[in-house]
């Protein structure tokens, strides 16, 4: 059986070999509802964000933003995801906010504690933190990461 700490260090390996374009760094907060599943609000979100963003080349050509999302929270930390979301296109950084703040606010979930910023160094090893995950691995949304 692996360590946690070598788990996330295979984690912080893996995202750290993904190659992203104009990184963000995401954090969203969700009010909790026991009835609307935390992960199936995050699709809904990046569904509507690549929609609304990606235009017709998503309808189209079914291209999608590449994301990467870890969810944290328990009985006493709000649940959150911290996400990498990449950015395709350098020149529509505020666009790009400015969505991501609109696509947030429309899901059953929505919570306006919400932070994004563009991806710095150090993000990869803040958002694969041990505190307030149950497992370094299942903490990573595997149905809603697309790379």
């Amino acid at each position: 059986m692996y360590s946690s700490n070598h788990l996330r260090n295979i984690a912080v390996n893996w995202i750290e070999g993904v190659s992203f374009v104009n990184p963000f760094a995401i954090t969203l907060t969700m009010r909790v509802n026991r009835f609307i599943d935390i992960s199936q609000n995050l699709r809904y979100f990046i569904h509507r964000l690549n929609r609304r963003y990606l235009k017709f080349a998503y309808k189209r050509f079914n291209k999608r933003l590449k994301v990467i999302p870890i969810l944290e929270g328990n009985d006493v930390i709000n649940y959150h995801y911290h996400l990498i979301i990449d950015n395709p296109f350098f020149n529509r950084d505020e666009e790009f906010k400015k969505t991501i703040q609109e696509c947030w606010s429309k899901t059953p979930l929505y919570n306006s504690s919400i932070d994004i910023d563009k991806m710095g160094e150090g993000w990869i090893r803040y958002i694969m933190k041990s505190r307030s995950k149950k497992s370094i691995m299942d903490s990573i949304d595997w149905s809603n990461t697309h790379i």
